[in-house]
């Protein structure tokens, strides 16, 4: 682990490290956020120790004002926060460990905010025409994007529950859908094959 320590600065340059970095870089293009927060929040949370702006910027070649502003919207986003170091001035950060709280924080505060905003958009052109008939053919489409809505909100709550939970849970939850995925596909197969008997 020393020798980790002292040389994280190389490890962080070669593959497969530089490889992992630039794929939580392109991890959070897809959520929709600046690639570099991925690459910032990547070195962190591979770092053994906590890390300065200095250091992040070092590490990845990237200038100061880029790193300040991309730790705070880090920070907004719980993906780090700040940790004091004893004997020392400048600020330092650690990623947050669970890759999941990350996820429930911008599907909770932002993904889930637009879906609010379409319900009620739908429910105001429900309002409007009423029980026209351009109502009443509408209406039928309308509920079906509330019933996604619904959806939408009962998996945010559910991977936000996920979150809150020891990793061991999360790792138990994981293996008894993968496990309902293999058994709802066996017998998928065994239909299929039963149908083909009858035939």
């Amino acid at each position: 682990m020393q020798q980790y320590e002292q040389a994280y600065e190389q490890h962080v340059a070669i593959v497969p490290m530089s490889r992992f970095v630039d794929q939580l870089g392109h991890f959070f293009d897809r959520f929709g956020f600046r690639r570099n927060l991925g690459r910032i929040w990547a070195v962190l949370y591979l770092a053994p120790d906590p890390l300065n702006q200095a250091e992040i910027m070092h590490l990845l070649g990237l200038s100061a004002g880029l790193v300040s502003s991309s730790l705070k919207e880090l920070e907004h986003w719980r993906a780090v926060r700040v940790v004091s170091v004893r004997g020392e001035r400048c600020t330092r950060y650690v990623a947050e460990e669970q890759l999941l709280r990350i996820v429930a924080a911008i599907l909770v505060r932002r993904e889930l905010e637009a879906v609010c905003h379409l319900r009620t958009a739908a429910g105001e052109v429900l309002a409007a025409y009423g029980n026209d008939s351009r109502g009443k053919t509408l209406s039928g489409r309308l509920r079906a994007v509330e019933n996604v809505c619904d959806l939408y909100e009962a998996l945010t709550e559910m991977i936000g529950t996920l979150a809150a939970m020891p990793t061991s849970v999360v790792e138990h939850t994981t293996r008894a859908v993968r496990l309902g995925r293999i058994i709802r596909a066996s017998a998928a197969r065994k239909l299929g094959r039963d149908i083909k008997r009858s035939n």
